[in-house]
């Protein structure tokens, strides 16, 4: 399965593993709070409070995780020979496609 995400870059990664929960306590405790947040210096409940501050045009992460619980993706970026860079469109807002040889700038 191939998806794209936007951040500051668009990045073509592959998607290893998903792995779903029924809240973000339980996804933080069993993949680990520097596997997710790696600078965050707080514990657990201070790292499930942080995921509940987040928001979308859907709503709080909080109100989200009630309804939906929380999703975890492993990913990896596909190497140049696995993308098609002729057909990577211009990301939303005008943020810059991400490519293989863009990966200097990009954050993993």
């Amino acid at each position: 399965m191939n998806l794209t995400f936007s951040f500051l870059y668009l990045a073509q990664v592959r998607v290893r593993r998903v792995r779903t929960y029924t809240s973000f306590k339980q996804m933080i405790a069993d993949i680990g709070i520097h596997n997710l947040l790696p600078d965050f210096k707080g514990e657990l409940d201070d790292a499930v409070d942080l995921y509940r501050s987040f928001g979308t045009t859907r709503g709080s992460y909080r109100d989200l995780e009630k309804e939906h619980g929380a999703v975890a993706l492993d990913v990896e970026p596909l190497e140049p020979e696995d993308t098609d860079e002729d057909n990577i469109s211009p990301g939303p807002h005008g943020l810059t496609p991400w490519t293989p040889r863009s990966r200097a700038s990009t954050v993993y």
